[in-house]
Order: C-alpha cells, then structure tokens, then sequence
C-alpha cells in the first residue's frame, strides 16, 4: 500500500543535517501507525449467538465428533481458552524496524503467528467469519489510510518543527 505524505519531501532534505533525529521520528511514527492497525485488527467481533456451520457430510460429522472425544475439540467453544485456540485478537502484533545508512526508509510489519488467521482476517476468509464479522486485514488498511497518512502528516510537522525548520 503506497500513500503520499505531505512535508515528507522536507524531512527526507533534513535528514542530511539530522540523521538521527529524522530516523527516530520516522521509527515513532511507523510505530503509531502499525498499533493504529493492530487495534482495529485485534478486536473481536461481537458475539452472534445461532450462526452455525453445521457439518456437511458424515466423514465431517465422524472426525467432529472423534475431535470431541479426544479433547481437541471443546464444547462450547471458549475463545482464547478452548485447545485450538491460538488467541487471534490478542496474537497480533507490531514491529516497526528503520533501515540504516543513508536510508529514511521506515518498514512496518502488523501481523499474526495464528496458523488459521489467513481464514479468519485473510484473502482466503471462510463466508462463515465473513457472516461473523471479521474484517480482513486488507478492509481495515484501507478504512485506516486516511487515519494513517494524517498521523504521519502530523508526526511529520512535529519533526520538522522540532528541528527548528518550520
């Protein structure tokens, strides 16, 4: 996702001057707007009582209730505690690394561990967390930009104007 940042162009001609300062205020600035991302990615829909996914065949019916009896499967199911939970909400997380040398460049990576979240909050979401409420991480980037590029826009005057150049 590419965006532009008013300012930036500014920034990048201090960075000749100040080095370390501009690196700091980008390192912080891709920091807020990945925890930006990671908030809305975290939080869990609201519980909706009655949707089901009822198996669809009886190989499917045999294994769930061969899940059950081995304990893999609990229920009721207890999100974050039942076995097979990895905590998707909670699982999310930022890391935020600036390039060094003669780079400006700020990487930011949101992402999760759960084996299962490509289903859930991926390009291959299931109807079912579709119909449950899950956004996917690409709908929440995109409702999130405007929010984004007006914290770096900001993060961006702060910098300057702390390095006594606006």
């Amino acid at each position: 996702m590419q965006f532009e940042v008013k300012g930036l162009s500014e920034l990048i001609g201090a960075f000749a001057r100040f080095p370390d300062e501009v690196r700091t205020g980008m390192h912080a600035m891709g920091e807020a707007a990945g925890q930006l991302l990671r908030g809305e990615l975290a939080q869990y829909p609201p519980r909706r009582y009655g949707v089901k996914n009822p198996p669809r065949t009886a190989k499917q019916r045999r294994f769930i209730h061969w899940a059950i009896r081995q304990g893999i499967i609990e229920i009721p199911y207890r999100r974050g505690i039942s076995p097979g939970s990895e905590a998707l909400g909670r699982s999310w997380t930022v890391e935020t690394r600036t390039l060094g040398g003669a780079s400006v460049e700020t990487m930011v990576t949101v992402g999760t561990r759960a084996s299962y979240a490509p289903l859930v909050q991926g390009d291959d979401q299931t109807t079912m967390h579709q119909g449950t409420g899950w956004p996917t991480d690409k709908r929440v980037a995109e409702r999130k930009l405007p929010d984004i590029v007006r914290l770096a826009e900001d993060m961006v005057g702060r910098i300057l104007a702390r390095l006594g150049l606006r």
